[in-house]
């Protein structure tokens, strides 16, 4: 099946996915073995699958293997982020608390919660799972996400916003 966009594989039970969990996927495809994770590493073949994904499928094909990692790097895909938004806020509840909001050109988007200490109070709350725990340095992890995101950002961005609510010292 030649690449389309957006890339998608097609499974025997007809339906189509989007590549939300690529190294899972990887995997459903048998390619176990390292000889076939070298025919991803090849910068021809990378190059043709980059233009047609965007940022966090950029990511989570970065995860599967070093190689493919290190062709990506050398690539220097774009991600094809829209919208950026960093927020810090001072609620009661989280006063110590940052989110940042990526959307992209094709209006997918996610929300990440930057947070100085778990809050194990609230296992069961959705915010769990997307959030990333920084210990004492929260604004430097956010600094390099930032930074990791929009290395090689090409085309233009349609807003990028700080914005900060309430009176929490950061």
């Amino acid at each position: 099946m030649p690449f389309s966009y957006p890339f998608m594989f097609d499974y025997p039970e007809k339906r189509r996915h989007r590549l939300i969990n690529l190294p899972e996927q990887i995997n459903r495809l048998s390619l176990h073995n390292s000889r076939s994770l070298e025919v991803f590493a090849n910068p021809l073949l990378m190059e043709k699958i980059l233009d047609g994904i965007e940022c966090f499928d950029i990511q989570c094909l970065r995860k599967v293997s070093r190689d493919i990692r290190s062709c990506i790097d050398l690539l220097k895909p774009n991600p094809h982020i829209g919208q950026y938004t960093i927020r810090h806020f001072g609620r009661k509840n989280y006063p110590e608390t940052m989110e940042a909001f990526i959307f992209l050109r094709n209006l997918f988007g996610t929300r990440i919660w930057y947070r100085n200490r778990e809050f194990t109070e609230h296992e069961d709350n959705f915010l769990v799972h997307n959030s990333v725990y920084c210990g004492d340095q929260l604004i430097e992890r956010l600094v390099n996400d930032f930074e990791i995101n929009m290395k090689h950002q090409k085309s233009k961005m349609m807003k990028f916003s700080l914005e900060s609510k309430g009176t929490a010292n950061l």
